[in-house]
Parts: C-alpha cells; sequence; structure tokens
C-alpha cells in the first residue's frame, strides 16, 4: 500500500561547514527587496558592487506570490543573475555546482540534460521521457528536458525547490521543481554587454538593451553567442578536433500597461546550436575487439572512426503573461508554446566503429496554459491565506533515431572481422508520443497565532500518453542481420493510457522569531507514465512504464543568527516511492547483446539530510558551504523487465541512481574598495561529489567522485561602466569519469571532465 512515513529519520543533522557557492540562498550580494527592484535595480545579470555588512535576501515566487526565500517553508536555493555570472554558469546543468542535493549530467554527448533532486529525476536520455523534476521558464512548464540543453542568458534569478511539489507545480515534481526567470523590461533606459575569451579559442558575447518606448510600453532585447575556434578533443587516428561549441540565443520581452489594472508581458525567443560535438571513450573490449578501445584516459584524446559527431538543433517559442490587478483578487493567465528540433549524430559508444553510433532527428512542440486566483488579502480577517489554479499542457515528440551496431556482430559475420564495418546492423525507431495534462490546484496558510500557521495544499490532475511508434533493423545485404529483411519489425506500440491523481501537501510552520523559522510538510506527488524510445534490438525494450508516485517528510529550519552575520538552513526528509521510473540495462533474449530499455522499480526509498551556511566573520569576507546526505535503497529485488533478464539482478538494499551519498560545496569571496571608485573581487568555489550510480543494472555504470575547484578576480565599478575578470574552471585539470555504462564486448564508455580552462571577461554596464 502506498503510504506516507511518519518515522523519525534515524539520523544526525551535522552542521560542519565554513564555505559554498554564494549564489545558494543564504547568498552574497546586496539585499533585495522585491521583484520591482529586481528589475529595475541595474541591468539585470551583471555583477555589481556588493553590500559587505549583511547577507542577502532574494524574493522568490516559488508559492506563485512574491515572498522572501527566508519565509518560504520548505528548502530552496535562490540564485540571482548577478550569481549566476559570478560563478560562470552558463547553462541549467552547470546549477549542480552550487546547489547540495542537485545532481546533473548530459544523457548522450551534450544531448539531452538530465536533473535529479534528491536522487529523484531523469535517467532516460531520450527527448520523450519528462523529468522527476519540473522545469518552468518565465512560468511556462517545460515536458521535455531536451528543450533545457541551451544557454542560460538574462536571467533574473533561478530558483530550485527541492522535494515534491506536487500541489502546485502537478506531474513530474516528484523531486522537485527549477524556475527560470528572465529579466523584464526596465522603465529607464540601460543596458549591457560582455566579452568573454577563453582556451581553445572560445568567444562568448552577452548583452541586452532595455527601456521605454511609451508611458505604457517598455522593450528589452537579449542576446547570447558561444564559439569556439578548435575542439578540446583530438581523434588519435586523423587528428581531427572535434567538442567546439558553435551556439547562439536571443530573446526580446514587451512589457505593455494599458491602464492601471492590466500588464501584459509577453517574450519571443529563438535559439540555434551547430556545435561540433564531444566525444566519450572507450575501454576494456576484449579479445580481437580490443582495436576498438580508445587507448588513453586522457579526456581530450578519443577515437571516432568515420563518424562526424555535431549538432544541428533549433528552437523558438513564446510566453505570454496577463495579469488583471482587481479590487481583491489578482488574476494571471500564463500561456506558452515551445518548439524545438534536436538533430544530432551522436559517437555515444566512444568507438571508432560502430556499436552504437547514434542518429538523432526528432521534433518536440509544447504548449501550456494556466490561469491563477490570487487575493489581495485573506479570509476571517487576513488570518487565511489562499489561492488556486488552473493549468493545462500538451507535447507532441516525433522521433527518428537510429543506431548502428555492426560492430557488435562481425565477429560472428565477417572472417576475419573487421570492427570499423558499418550498416550491418541499424536499429531504427520512429514514433509520435503525445501527452496531455489538465489539473486544478489549491493552497491555504493559516495564521493560527502569530507565530504558528498551518498549510494545507492540494491539486487533482489528469493525464493522458498516447504513442505508436515502430522499431525496425535495416543494414546492408539481405537487410539486416538479425531479423533478415529490410524493415524487419523488432517492437511496435499503439496505444495509450490515462490516469487521475490526487496529491496534496500539509505542513506546521512556527516562527521562533523574526529569524527562525522551523517547517514540517507530509506531501504526496507523481509523474505521469512513460515510454522508452530508444531505437530497440528486442520487443521487450519498449513498453509502457506506470506512473511514480512519492510520498514525503521533510523537517526544516532556517535560521540568521548573530545580528544577521551567520545563516543556517538545514532540512531532514523521508522519501517512500512507488514504481520510481528507471533506465535499465538488460540481455535482449533475441540477440544475446546488451540492450537499454526503462523499468519500474516498485519500492524504493530515500532519506538524508542536507544543511548550508553562510558567514561574514569581517566586512567583505564571505564564507558559504553546504552538503547533501543521500540513503537510498531499492526495497525489492529486480531481476527482469517485461521477460527480458537485467544485465545484473538489483538485489534489495541496492542505491538508486543519481544519488550520490555525499555531496559538498563551499566558497569563499572577498570584495574590498580600491582606490579611485574601483572595487576588487576574488572568488574561490570547490564542489565534490562522492561515486554514484548513473544506471540501474549495469554493473560499469558507476561513475567516479568528482571534484571541481573554479576561481575569479575581478575589478569593477560600484554602480555602472567597465569590468573586468581573470576567471578559470576546473583548476585543478581533474579527469574523473562523470558519466559511463556497459558497451559490446565486454567493455565501458566514459565520459571524462573537460580539461581547465582559463578566460577574461570584459564588461560595459550603461
Amino acid at each position: 500500500m502506498f503510504k506516507v512515513p511518519f518515522r523519525r529519520p534515524n539520523f544526525l543533522i551535522s552542521i560542519v561547514l565554513l564555505s559554498s557557492f554564494n549564489a545558494t540562498h543564504p547568498a552574497a550580494g546586496a539585499e533585495i527587496a522585491d521583484t520591482a527592484e529586481i528589475e529595475e535595480s541595474v541591468p539585470a545579470g551583471k555583477p555589481t558592487a556588493q553590500k559587505t555588512d549583511m547577507l542577502e535576501v532574494i524574493v522568490v515566487t516559488a508559492e506563485h506570490i512574491e515572498r522572501s526565500v527566508r519565509d518560504v517553508p520548505a528548502t530552496i536555493d535562490a540564485f540571482t543573475g548577478a550569481q549566476l555570472a559570478e560563478s560562470g554558469v552558463q547553462r541549467p546543468l552547470d546549477l549542480a555546482r552550487g546547489t547540495p542535493g542537485l545532481t546533473t549530467y548530459n544523457g548522450t554527448s551534450d544531448g539531452t540534460p538530465l536533473f535529479a533532486i534528491r536522487g529523484i529525476g531523469v535517467d532516460d536520455p531520450f527527448p520523450n521521457a519528462t523529468s522527476g523534476v519540473a522545469s518552468y521558464i518565465d512560468d511556462v512548464g517545460i515536458t521535455s528536458p531536451a528543450i533545457l540543453g541551451g544557454l542560460l542568458f538574462d536571467v533574473a534569478r533561478v530558483e530550485v525547490l527541492k522535494g515534491p511539489q506536487g500541489t502546485l507545480y502537478g506531474r513530474n515534481a516528484t523531486g522537485g521543481a527549477i524556475n527560470y526567470i528572465s529579466n523584464a523590461p526596465t522603465e529607464t533606459f540601460g543596458g549591457y554587454l560582455d566579452a568573454s575569451y577563453s582556451r581553445w579559442g572560445t568567444t562568448e558575447l552577452n548583452g541586452a538593451i532595455s527601456g521605454p518606448v511609451t508611458d505604457s510600453l517598455s522593450l528589452r532585447l537579449a542576446g547570447t553567442y558561444l564559439r569556439a575556434s578548435e575542439g578540446w578533443q583530438t581523434d588519435i587516428d586523423t587528428g581531427r578536433r572535434i567538442g567546439a561549441p558553435d551556439k547562439y540565443a536571443l530573446r526580446g520581452t514587451a512589457r505593455y500597461k494599458p491602464t492601471e489594472r492590466l500588464t501584459a508581458l509577453l517574450s519571443v525567443h529563438i535559439s540555434r546550436d551547430t556545435s561540433s560535438l564531444l566525444s566519450p571513450q572507450s575501454d576494456g573490449n576484449t579479445g580481437a575487439s580490443s582495436v576498438l578501445n580508445t587507448g588513453s584516459d586522457n579526456p581530450s584524446l578519443v577515437r571516432l572512426g568515420s563518424l562526424n559527431p555535431h549538432k544541428d538543433d533549433i528552437g523558438a517559442g513564446f510566453a505570454l503573461n496577463l495579469t488583471y490587478h482587481g479590487d481583491a483578487i489578482n488574476v494571471t493567465s500564463i500561456s506558452g508554446f515551445d518548439q524545438y528540433h534536436y538533430v544530432a549524430i551522436d559517437n555515444n559508444d566512444g568507438q571508432p566503429g560502430p556499436s552504437y553510433d547514434l542518429s538523432q532527428n526528432d521534433r518536440i512542440e509544447e504548449i501550456y496554459q494556466e490561469i491563477r486566483l490570487v487575493p489581495l488579502s485573506g479570509l476571517f480577517g487576513g488570518r487565511v491565506d489562499w489561492l488556486t489554479g488552473a493549468s493545462y499542457s500538451r507535447s507532441r515528440v516525433r522521433g527518428e533515431d537510429s543506431s548502428d551496431q555492426s560492430s557488435s556482430f562481425v565477429g560472428q559475420f565477417e572472417t576475419p572481422p573487421d570492427f570499423t564495418t558499418t550498416g550491418l546492423s541499424i536499429a531504427q525507431a520512429n514514433y509520435i508520443q503525445i501527452r496531455e495534462s489538465a489539473g486544478i490546484y489549491g493552497n491555504t496558510e493559516t495564521h493560527i497565532t502569530d507565530q504558528l500557521s498551518a498549510a494545507i495544499g492540494a491539486r487533482y490532475s489528469h493525464d493522458r500518453a498516447e504513442f505508436n511508434g515502430i522499431s525496425t533493423e535495416d543494414g546492408s545485404d539481405d537487410g539486416g542481420i538479425l531479423f533478415h529483411g529490410i524493415g524487419a519489425n523488432v517492437a511496435s506500440v499503439d496505444e495509450s493510457h490515462t490516469n487521475g491523481n490526487f496529491s496534496f501537501k500539509a505542513g506546521l510552520n512556527y516562527k521562533l522569531n523574526s529569524d527562525t523559522l522551523i517547517y514540517s510538510s507530509v506531501s504526496t506527488a507523481h509523474k505521469s507514465g512513460t515510454y522508452y524510445a530508444g531505437p530497440a534490438q528486442d520487443p521487450a525494450s519498449w513498453g509502457y512504464v506506470p506512473p511514480e508516485k512519492v510520498a514525503a517528510f521533510e523537517l526544516g529550519e532556517k535560521a540568521k543568527l548573530s545580528d544577521g552575520h551567520l545563516q543556517i538552513d538545514s532540512a531532514v526528509f523521508d522519501n517512500e516511492y512507488t514504481d520510481r521510473q528507471s533506465l535499465v540495462t538488460l540481455i535482449s533474449p533475441v540477440t544475446h547483446q546488451i540492450e537499454l530499455s526503462e523499468g519500474s522499480v516498485p519500492k524504493s526509498r530515500i532519506r538524508g539530510f542536507e544543511t548550508e551556511v553562510s558567514l561574514l566573520p569581517i566586512t567583505g569576507l564571505r564564507l558559504s558551504g553546504g552538503a547533501s546526505y543521500l540513503d537510498s535503497r531499492v526495497i525489492n529485488t529486480i531481476t527482469n523487465v517485461r521477460g527480458a533478464p537485467l544485465l545484473a539482478p538489483v538485489p534489495e538494499g541496492s542505491a538508486l541512481p543519481m544519488a550520490p551519498k555525499w555531496s559538498f560545496l563551499g566558497r569563499g569571496s572577498y570584495t574590498r574598495s580600491l582606490s579611485g571608485e574601483w572595487v576588487g573581487y576574488v572568488a574561490v568555489d570547490y564542489s565534490w561529489k562522492e561515486k554514484y550510480k548513473s544506471a540501474l543494472s549495469d554493473p560499469h555504470a558507476i561513475n567516479q567522485s568528482v571534484p571541481n575547484l573554479d576561481a575569479r578576480i575581478e575589478i569593477r565599478r560600484p554602480d555602472k561602466g567597465l569590468s573586468l575578470a581573470l576567471w578559470g574552471r576546473n583548476l585543478t585539470n581533474s579527469s574523473v569519469i562523470y558519466y559511463d555504462f556497459s558497451d559490446y564486448y565486454d567493455g565501458r564508455t566514459v565520459y571524462r571532465t573537460q580539461p581547465a580552462s582559463i578566460g577574461l571577461t570584459a564588461s560595459y554596464a550603461f
């Protein structure tokens, strides 16, 4: 039976840290009073002079209302645009460097980004998959993580909400939610331009211009561009260079306020990515197939064969926010549309021969609509605050993906075998997937006393998933060495599933004093059913995976001490999962080869704690730190998926993927006035994640511990004008495996961290 875990966690919280990413909610920077101040203060996204005698307070909209992050009874990490720029965050995946409990990496070579909060997210790399971490861009829900593969630019802030968010955010928020909020047009004219140059001839430009056109209309135009003149990886056999980014994005935003009651905010965006893809490496292949090994653990050296890995993506969309300010209630309508065409050729096996060379041609279309009602005052004399809303979303994914796995079979069909042979066996997946979801929700907070309040929220969702597709085998000569026929049917699915879900959240919050909040909650959430859509060599690979459900308990505190010079935020949590969706590796009964699929973990559990500390020991010096501990366990032994045996059984007690037991991060920064109007700034960031699984049932899919050291030195004006920064990333030049999995011939495919890079950034704000 699905039940809410009320058991007390059997571990102790320890708070022993002194450094962290300044973008966590006890971060460095000037205090922010409200959202308008975020937008109007300076050209947002720019590093600005920081007050050196106080810790920052950021206003967030995590609960669909503006509220100080210190007063929200939940674990939230909030980042301003300035903090992201200072810490070198270029894309959503980089957020993990400054967020305890957040794990990220690409599912393929710079392909679909995968996110997990507290060990819950998505590990399926194909764009039809949905994440357990809900993503919202300017309040518009994003279903496919593939859309999040672009660059972060001109953002006002990012909010990372941890733990189930099933009431306010609906389906696909079993692990949490991430909100990306762009800068809005300003009422005064201004702008900025950043220009960076770094290793491998990498040029990055970021900029925005904003201001009023009339008394009622303001506009903002922002853009980003990233390109490297040479790739950071070299093909050992040919000397070709790969791994060079080449991408840009533009966003235009208009704010129109024809009356005091009506505000319209429209943003339109477009992105393009024609990058040369990086490549993993291959090792451990045995026998004659040892010729497929890379032969080096230097991450800059790879082997490609005849393949040219690259991307050719284009995306576009819009978001429209209409708010009517009534006498008693504000009504907000949020409408959005996104389309993304993902095209890639990927050396996904890391080999010079094709054991899993992946070609993708996927079109994603999504629409989103939400209506919210937010009262200006509470009921019963202001004792009961409430809000309610309804949402609808629809996504359509058309996939045309193929994988050439010829080198996996040449030993059986060629004498002598030529492991660079192509076209013997090509698995081709063609499908259309449609998802629809509608929900209605409400949330209340009752102020029992001035210090004690009770929060209750609920949502009912109705989801529908439709999948119509076929996976075939093609190839040269007889049309396919396995199934012997051009277009021979390997797997096919034509079905739809609907399900309803009721999620709730109930909590008690106690304000010990103006600087200390203690909160507790019990909540549930669900993730809609899904399908694995990768090219299949076995019918068992394809099939419906039922919805995932979670029940969670959390107890936390947020405390500001020592006259505001010390902040300590901590939380303990206990989550029980039913039918957790997870990528698995199996052995095909048909081909006797390794095959990927997605299945369910019937019962699993994650318990843990997080803590974050920020300290201002002296004027200008900031020390902060964070830690996360996860104890993840599979409750029931798993041996097969849809009758196909797993590569390795998953015994009871096994750890879940994307759930490192320990992760730490630390930051130290110092700001000091220099001669004249200049300010000096120096910062050091360090993060470390313990080794963890990247997939179940795969003995090779255990990543190494991942350390990272970054630093930044900057001089700048305290308001506007010129600033110069020297920065470095991965300064220890660590080369560790952050993602790996089994391949054919007893080998494995490994992705290693990119070598150290040093760069210079010049910025001008006006």
